[in-house]
């Protein structure tokens, strides 16, 4: 049983705009990652900062 005690929650923000709005989906990978799927692109949230991917229409490797 966990007391809530150590518990700390922090608002992240992903910009401004109805494109940061709506989240599709969210993942936590096996490294502790977080991974945020938005109408935008995707974001990765590491505990500290968030990075952002876009597609790149001319890029095979970019997020689709």
């Amino acid at each position: 049983m966990v007391d809530g005690t150590d518990l700390r929650f922090a608002r992240i923000t992903f910009g401004e705009g109805p494109s940061h709005l709506e989240i599709d989906d969210i993942l936590q990978d096996d490294q502790g990652f977080l991974w945020i799927g938005a109408q935008n692109g995707l974001k990765r949230f590491d505990g500290y900062s968030i990075r952002e991917f876009h597609s790149e229409p001319n890029d095979l490797n970019s997020p689709t």
